[in-house]
């Protein structure tokens, strides 16, 4: 994996800088094959990408669900130019669950880890599919690429593996070293913290050891780094942020 400690420029960009356009957000309901109805927060670009998105992506929210942070980066993403889609993976357990502020609150903290333990990862991918089924046939866009962190990294690599995705990247898939078994069949970018205490650096190191070539980023960061409150490290959040938008840029051209 590559070691980073700042951005390749030279300069830390706020993640405020991948945004070029204003974007619109909505919400919709999605259907999943079982016939699971879901919600979902719907990002449309803006300016010269308004009628013409860089491509469809799919954003798998991180632990805390449908929450102020998973609204901002569907924001920041559809800002930079992509027909965004957060499908609420918490809805067959508790419809349009969200929670804010968790380090102040924890009762949030734990009805979030309660939640989270209870996705079933079959039903997970098929709310997953629906979400990229709609951009695909609503949006009308030609390829389709997934992005999430945490709970939503790892849905992201069991994705990669068993949907049909043109790119996906992953911050920190808090259950990768669990699902070892699993073979991206897309092109994959990964993202770690070095001080992560959810997922062993070490172990992480071993499972990409055996899968060369992988594009696989360290930062000098602990779990959640591109979220928010104390988990925040603006220079590694900003400069994953610049890779994951080369990357998706290239792929889903």
């Amino acid at each position: 994996m590559t070691d980073s400690h700042s951005p390749a420029s030279g300069t830390t960009h706020s993640n405020a800088e991948v945004t070029l356009s204003t974007p619109t957000l909505s919400s919709l309901t999605l259907q999943a094959e079982d016939g699971h109805r879901l919600s979902g927060l719907l990002g449309r670009p803006g300016g010269a990408h308004a009628d013409a998105p860089l491509g469809g992506l799919v954003i798998t929210h991180d632990a805390f669900g449908m929450s102020r942070y998973a609204r901002s980066v569907c924001e920041r993403w559809a800002g930079a130019g992509f027909l965004t889609l957060v499908p609420a993976l918490y809805d067959r357990q508790q419809t349009g669950a969200g929670f804010d502020d968790v380090e102040q609150y924890p009762e949030r903290m734990a009805a979030a880890r309660a939640l989270r333990g209870g996705l079933a990862w079959d039903s997970v991918l098929q709310d997953v599919a629906a979400a990229a089924n709609w951009l695909r046939q609503e949006g009308e866009v030609k390829k389709v690429g997934i992005l999430g962190f945490c709970v939503g990294g790892s849905v992201v690599w069991l994705s990669a593996a068993r949907l049909a995705f043109d790119a996906a990247v992953a911050y920190y898939p808090s259950d990768i070293l669990s699902l070892t078994d699993c073979q991206p069949r897309c092109p994959i970018q990964l993202h770690f913290g070095q001080h992560d205490t959810l997922i062993p650096i070490d172990g992480v190191r071993a499972l990409l050891a055996q899968r060369p070539g992988l594009p696989a980023f360290e930062y000098p960061s602990g779990h959640g780094f591109d979220g928010p409150s104390t988990r925040h490290d603006a220079a590694a959040s900003a400069l994953a942020g610049e890779r994951a938008l080369a990357f998706l840029r290239a792929q889903l051209a």
